[in-house]
């Protein structure tokens, strides 16, 4: 009965092989997703203590500038290493930096035993720019790793399972991390992450070892001829070249600049009525337990087959709709309760149905597109749509609350119109490339 179930809702593998597959690299990814959640949870709060709630926007824009060299830094990893050496020096790297960290909050004079909130206080701005480094660099290395062993077929009925173990992973490690930081605090924390981060690599080798060869294979299709002669900006060249990789980037971008405007609505108004930092860490990781919660529930409920049955462009409008949707909402009920509502709606969808659609439009492009300009789009592509959302934010000192709920809406819903628009000429794309069994870029 269940075998039915599943079946119906997600498809059937033709080799159980891949059923092993796609669950192993669903307990890689739960693991760095689990990571990331509390690291993000916990950003937010210690950010918050050290460097103060005003400096969030300010700090968006910081990480974008940050990211031009971490992206050229990881472009020439993957021309001089392989796959899984990357996955070691990233893991080393950040594992140590989570140490570092750790040692820093529990210093007497410059940690969280001091109380004093300023903006002078680099550490709070170093970490803040840890936090994101890792997510992104992490996830975009994994999922780089998983298109190129992954046929659009089998992506299909995989990559939401992919999923469900992130979304398990996420709400697993913030049930257990939230009491952890409540009885230990955050040093503490930063300490066991640091191992599980160091983990992240040592499963990775052990997938590569037990996986059958047929099962390390991907994209069947014809490959464009690539440059033998490589340098730091082929990602970003071959982005600014190809309207299908500009699209991928617009999707990517536009999800994030609308997210960062709401997110900053929420976290002020938690910030403003929960007047603890206690409550307001406590508040913030409830907001990622039904985050992650609901999108295991939309998982369940076979969200996943509206791409495999209507095709990916269902998939990639409807996001953007039920956003646009949820605006309207938090515009005329402005409060607390709404927009944390709001806040977990999005995001359970987004992660539940937008992120394995996104992934499956790299099935069908080169190695460099899959792994440098994946690296441009989802790194810097996250990190520039976050500032300007942002650079949004800080009109609300110069309108005020209430006309800046007006622009901001404005702005969101015309980014959201050319969100649907590419997503249309997205999926388009993908099916005359998997039609064709030719490579888009």
């Amino acid at each position: 009965m269940l075998e039915r179930l599943f079946s119906f809702f997600h498809g059937t593998f033709e080799n159980k092989n891949e059923l092993k597959k796609f669950c192993f690299l669903s307990l890689i990814l739960g693991i760095i997703i689990g990571i990331y959640w509390v690291l993000r949870v916990l950003k937010d709060n210690v950010f918050f203590k050290v460097v103060g709630a005003g400096c969030q926007p300010s700090a968006k824009l910081l990480s974008l500038l940050i990211t031009i060299p971490v992206v050229l830094i990881y472009s020439k990893l993957v021309d001089k290493y392989s796959r899984l050496k990357i996955f070691y020096i990233l893991g080393i790297f950040f594992g140590g930096m989570s140490i570092v960290f750790a040692l820093l909050m529990l210093h007497p004079t410059f940690g969280l035993e001091n109380t004093v909130v300023s903006p002078y206080r680099i550490w709070g701005w170093l970490w803040y720019a840890f936090v994101e480094g890792f997510g992104s660099t992490m996830v975009v290395l994994f999922w780089s790793f998983t298109s190129d062993i992954t046929s659009s077929e089998s992506g299909k009925i995989g990559y939401p399972i992919i999923t469900m173990g992130a979304q398990i992973g996420g709400l697993v490690f913030t049930l257990f991390f939230r009491n952890v930081t409540k009885f230990y605090g955050a040093p503490w924390v930063a300490f066991i992450i640091a191992g599980l981060i160091v983990l992240i690599p040592v499963l990775v080798h052990y997938f590569i070892r037990i996986m059958p060869k047929e099962q390390m294979g991907g994209f069947a299709g014809v490959r464009q001829k690539q440059s033998k002669r490589t340098c730091f900006w082929d990602g970003l060249k071959l982005m600014l070249s190809n309207p299908y990789l500009l699209g991928i980037f617009a999707v990517v971008s536009s999800y994030q600049i609308v997210m960062t405007i709401v997110d900053f609505q929420f976290k002020c108004l938690a910030d403003t009525f929960l007047v603890c930092h206690k409550a307001f860490g406590t508040y913030l990781f409830d907001a990622a337990i039904y985050i992650n919660a609901i999108s295991i529930l939309f998982l369940l409920l076979g969200v996943n087959s509206i791409s495999r049955k209507l095709g990916l462009t269902a998939s990639l409008i409807l996001l953007p709709s039920l956003v646009a949707a949820s605006l309207f909402v938090l515009k005329a009920h402005m409060t607390l309760p709404i927009a944390f509502w709001v806040i977990v709606f999005c995001k359970a969808i987004n992660y539940a149905l937008n992120q394995p659609t996104k992934e499956q439009l790299y099935i069908p492009t080169t190695k460099e597109a899959k792994y440098k300009s994946k690296a441009w789009i989802d790194m810097f592509g996250s990190r520039c749509s976050k500032s300007v959302g942002s650079a949004v934010n800080l009109l609300h000192p110069v309108l005020g609350p209430a006309l800046f709920v007006i622009v901001s809406t404005g702005i969101s819903l015309g980014i959201i119109l050319v969100w649907i628009l590419v997503g249309i000429f997205l999926g388009a794309s993908h099916s005359l490339a998997i039609k064709n069994k030719r490579a888009v870029c």
